[in-house]
C-alpha cells in the first residue's frame, strides 16, 4: 500500500492508498491498530487514520478541524462522491465532512458520557498527547468524565448506512471483549434522522459477521461511485 501526504489548512495529513482513484475513503476511529480496516474488499480505497494516532495532530483538536482536513483530502485525492466509512469517532468525521458521496458509519456514538469501555481502556493514558486528545474529543480526564454531545452530527445521517453490534453498551460490566459503543438513544437518533440501521453478532470490534456486512455494503456502494 502506497503511502502519500496531503497537505490541508491545518497540517499535513498521510494517506495511505490501494489503487489510483479511490472510490472509497475509510477513516479509522481512536485508538487504531495502524492496519485496521484493511481486510475490506476495496480495489481502490484511501485508508486515513484519525489526527494523533499513526497521523502528526493537526494545529486544532476537534471533529469540525478533521473533517475540514479530511475534505481537503477527499479533494486532492479527486474522490468524487466516494463512499465514505467512518468507523467510532471517524464516523462522527464523515458526518461533519463536507464531501459529496455516500457515507458507511461503523459503530457510532453521540455522547461520551456512558463510553465507560473506552473510558476504562484509555484510564492509563490520559496524559500527554493521548490525553489531550481524549480531553478534547471524549471530555475524558484524569479527574472524570465531561461528556461531549455530537446529536447535532445525527441530522446529517439521512440515507447513511449503519452497522452497530449487538452486545448492548449499558449497563457497565465485566467483558472479556469490549461492547457496541452505539447506545440504544443513538440508534433511535439515526433512524429518526434517516439512517438506515443494521444490528449484527458483536461489539465496537468488527466481529466476522459484522465484516461480511460491512464488505458487502461497501461492494455495493462503490460500484454506484464509480458510475458517477
Amino acid at each position: 500500500m502506497d503511502q502519500r501526504w496531503i497537505n490541508t489548512p491545518l497540517g499535513p495529513v498521510p494517506v495511505w492508498l490501494r489503487g489510483i482513484r479511490p472510490d472509497v475513503l475509510v477513516i479509522r476511529g481512536a485508538v487504531p491498530r495502524q492496519t485496521d480496516f484493511e481486510w475490506l474488499d476495496t480495489r481502490d480505497a484511501a485508508f486515513l487514520h484519525l489526527p494523533g494516532f499513526f497521523s502528526p495532530p493537526l494545529s486544532e483538536v476537534s471533529i469540525s478541524a478533521f473533517a475540514e482536513a479530511f475534505d481537503a483530502v477527499a479533494e486532492n485525492l479527486g474522490a468524487r462522491e466516494p463512499v465514505i466509512v467512518g468507523a467510532s469517532v471517524g464516523a462522527l468525521v464523515a458526518l461533519a465532512m463536507e464531501t459529496a458521496g455516500s457515507r458507511i458509519l461503523v459503530e457510532p456514538f453521540f455522547s461520551t458520557r456512558d463510553l465507560w469501555p473506552l473510558h476504562e481502556l484509555l484510564a492509563n493514558s490520559l496524559v500527554g498527547p493521548v490525553g489531550e486528545w481524549a480531553r478534547a474529543i471524549l471530555g475524558f480526564a484524569p479527574e472524570g468524565v465531561m461528556a461531549r454531545d455530537y446529536s447535532y452530527l445525527a441530522a446529517r445521517a439521512r440515507g447513511a448506512f449503519v452497522l452497530v453490534g449487538d452486545e448492548p453498551l449499558l449497563p457497565p460490566r465485566p467483558l472479556s471483549a469490549l461492547p457496541s459503543f452505539t447506545a440504544a438513544i443513538d440508534v433511535e437518533l439515526l433512524r429518526r434522522n434517516g439512517a438506515e440501521v443494521a444490528t449484527v453478532q458483536g461489539g465496537h470490534f468488527p466481529s466476522s459477521e459484522m465484516r461480511a456486512a460491512l464488505n458487502a455494503v461497501v461492494s455495493a456502494q462503490s460500484r454506484v461511485a464509480t458510475k458517477r
